[in-house]
């Protein structure tokens, strides 16, 4: 890709997020940190690492670039106050960020292994798990036939949030309807075992 990028005299829009969290292998270094051509504008976000309430976002663009930017975007106003971007520089600075998303990837991880370990248990084969290692969320998904609408909806009932996959789809068409979305973050281990199990009881797979 970065050498495609450099002959076509194109750039490559490389979003990393969530980058943070992997639990299972070391990180896999952003195309950004390996082009030596300058041809990757890297964006990124604090909303999983602090949170989603800081609304801050980030872009890195190569240097020839930015004087295009500052040109188009000169005038354009921050939403996000000047304190914030402040008080996240200093932490950024201070290697807090660094230790805080260390100490948050052994948190994550042991939930992670818990709904690895619990999925598995419970359904064997019958779910296919994606997204292992990496990240906060995974996607489920079933054998043929298996609509994911029903499964949420009989998930809801029971007191489960399931979530569909089609809106990150960008032809919605084209969406498997055997595929749902779920996540883990907010849950310690003992909800996910009972997240599960309530599951296995409600799918009757």
């Amino acid at each position: 890709m970065l050498e495609w990028a450099a002959e076509e005299n194109a750039y490559i829009i490389e979003d990393d997020y969530d980058s943070e969290y992997r639990y299972d292998a070391n990180p896999v270094p952003s195309l950004q940190s390996i082009d030596g051509n300058d041809r990757v504008i890297y964006i990124g976000t604090f909303s999983k690492s602090l949170s989603p309430s800081l609304r801050i976002n980030y872009m890195v663009v190569p240097k020839h670039l930015l004087g295009a930017y500052h040109q188009m975007f000169s005038s354009y106003s921050s939403p996000v106050t000047w304190l914030t971007q402040e008080v996240l520089a200093r932490f950024l600075r201070s290697g807090d960020y660094t230790r805080h998303v260390r100490r948050m990837c052994a948190v994550y991880r042991k939930r992670h292994d818990v709904f690895v370990q619990q999925l598995s248990k419970q359904f064997g084969p019958k779910i296919v798990l994606h997204g292992q290692g990496a990240g906060l969320h995974f996607l489920l998904e079933f054998s043929d036939g298996v609509h994911a609408d029903r499964l949420i909806l009989t998930a809801k009932k029971a007191g489960v949030r399931v979530y569909p996959v089609t809106p990150f789809w960008s032809v919605s068409e084209a969406c498997p309807p055997n595929m749902l979305f779920a996540g883990y973050s907010l849950l310690n281990e003992g909800q996910i075992q009972e997240g599960i199990r309530l599951l296995k009881q409600a799918w009757a797979l």
